[in-house]
């Protein structure tokens, strides 16, 4: 079975309306109509619950939306995955490229492993590991 990493900015698009969300529900819609299944490292939920809480917090989302974005979020057939190494992968991964947080650098490694796509709305993220790791996909281009 084909497979894709998406990462917790790709699906929080497909469930709180901002920019790109559009371009995420295609990507999710057109996985799951192609029998592709959706992975991610185990860090995906708290990640995803996080960013809805910082929304709450910023005002950005009141509380029913964010419940209502969570219950959403579930929906999505996001299997969860990692590989005995991953960790130590993520952190030469991050210590590469110098990240301050090495949370993306799970995904990327997962997605490196697994032989697959990473889909990110992470701008910075992809201009930071394209180059080094072509499976990385932006979802504005």
């Amino acid at each position: 079975m084909r497979e894709i990493v998406v990462d917790a900015s790709t699906a929080i698009k497909t469930v709180v309306p901002e920019d790109m969300s559009n371009k995420a529900d295609a990507l999710i819609s057109e996985a799951k109509a192609s029998g592709i299944e959706l992975i991610a490292p185990h860090l995906y939920e708290p990640e995803t619950i996080s960013v809805l809480s910082r929304k709450v917090w910023e005002r950005k989302l009141t509380k029913t939306q964010a419940d209502m974005a969570l219950k959403a979020l579930k929906d999505i057939p996001v299997k969860l995955s990692s590989f005995s190494d991953q960790a130590d992968r993520a952190w030469m991964i991050a210590r590469q490229f110098n990240m301050r947080y090495a949370y993306d650098a799970f995904y990327v490694a997962l997605a490196e492993y697994r032989n697959c796509e990473l889909w990110t709305a992470d701008k910075k993220l992809y201009d930071t590991v394209h180059n080094t790791f072509p499976f990385v996909k932006w979802l504005g281009n």
